[in-house]
């Protein structure tokens, strides 16, 4: 079997154990014995597993990719929890998002090259919804460790083509509203909660809309709703209504609109993950544009990325899966990417100091 078809292989197996994010135990069994069969450490931390190897470096490269998936959405033409080639594609759920990532990192790991620096590979739980694992192993790995160089790379799915270093932060809220109900053929008699809750989000989508630009991040923007439910029946006006809303921000924006919402009387509900921001003159940036990777970019979306530069570890975001495509019926990534992506992988590993 040669190196592709390993690849290939492991992502078959990564894709028929589902993995949803909370319930990655099945597949963090997979991994940590495949990992276990290399020449390499390896630990698990809850159902984060990581694997390292140590050259007595004061400087470290970490590569981290995560092993949950969304649920499969009800129109897929392929079964999500199969893998299927065809016409250059591997199409399964998550196979993008990350799985083709895992298999590459299990690839680097057994033919892991030479290096002068310390190397960790961590494969995390719950990046689409918490962000736990990474933080755990974040926390853990400096409490144990004293390197005065650190760098990550993230194998989110950037089509093997462009290097992302910053994504906008997100605030997600849940705001209620409530009435005293009453029926649907007297609607002038009451109030319904649900024109409440709209009249919140025509105020918001104002606010945001006037905030100021971020250089490198760009707009704020506001989803209002993303979901919404109201008690009661078909003839009768709620006396409840419940709403989410998904405000993405910039380093500009993001503690102002976190603080203006803390005061809203109608949110019952707050989550926050701040933008993250890695320098474009950090040495992890150079070394990536010095391989070839000259386009750099800033994600719409987020990642655990926050987790790292937070703490001080610069991060930069690089895979083999097909953005455009993820969170999707039918995702899929381009076979040719691969090779590609973990000769990528071993050059930064080999060249970082």
């Amino acid at each position: 079997m040669d190196e592709l078809e390993r690849i290939i292989q492991w992502a078959r197996d990564l894709i028929a154990i589902e993995s949803l994010s909370g319930e990655e135990q099945k597949i963090a069994d997979y991994i940590y014995a495949q990992v276990q069969e290399m020449n390499v450490s390896s630990y698990k931390q809850e159902n984060n597993v990581v694997a390292y190897r140590t050259v007595g470096s004061t400087s470290c490269l970490i590569f981290n990719v995560h092993m949950d998936t969304v649920k499969a959405t009800h129109n897929w033409m392929y079964n999500p929890l199969a893998l299927v080639e065809e016409e250059g594609r591997l199409y399964g759920l998550g196979i993008s998002d990350e799985k083709i990532s895992i298999a590459i990192l299990l690839s680097l790991l057994q033919d892991l090259p030479e290096s002068s620096c310390d190397v960790y590979v961590c494969f995390v739980t719950e990046e689409e919804t918490t962000g736990a694992g990474s933080k755990r192993f974040v926390e853990h790995f400096l409490e144990e460790t004293n390197y005065s160089s650190v760098a990550c790379v993230l194998t989110e799915p950037t089509n093997a083509s462009y290097l992302e270093i910053g994504h906008r932060g997100r605030i997600l809220c849940t705001f209620q509203a409530s009435g005293p109900g009453g029926h649907a053929s007297r609607p002038e008699k009451t109030v319904n909660p649900v024109h409440t809750l709209f009249a919140l989000f025509k105020y918001y989508e104002s606010f945001v809309a006037e905030l100021p630009h971020d250089d490198a991040l760009g707009k704020s923007t506001i989803a209002a709703p993303t979901t919404i439910t109201a008690s009661g029946s078909t003839n009768a006006i709620p006396s409840v209504a419940t709403a989410t809303v998904d405000i993405r921000t910039t380093r500009v924006t993001h503690q102002l609109v976190h603080d203006k919402l803390s005061l809203v009387p109608e949110i019952i509900q707050l989550s926050q993950r701040p933008p993250s921001v890695t320098d474009v003159h950090e040495p992890i940036v150079h070394l990536a544009k010095e391989l070839g990777v000259t386009d750099i970019r800033y994600a719409t979306g987020g990642d655990d990325s926050i987790f790292f530069t937070q703490k001080g570890i610069p991060c930069i975001v690089f895979g083999a899966g097909s953005l455009e495509r993820i969170h999707q019926a039918d995702e899929y990534c381009e076979v040719r990417n691969i090779i590609p992506t973990k000769r990528f992988y071993a050059s930064l590993l080999q060249r970082y100091a």
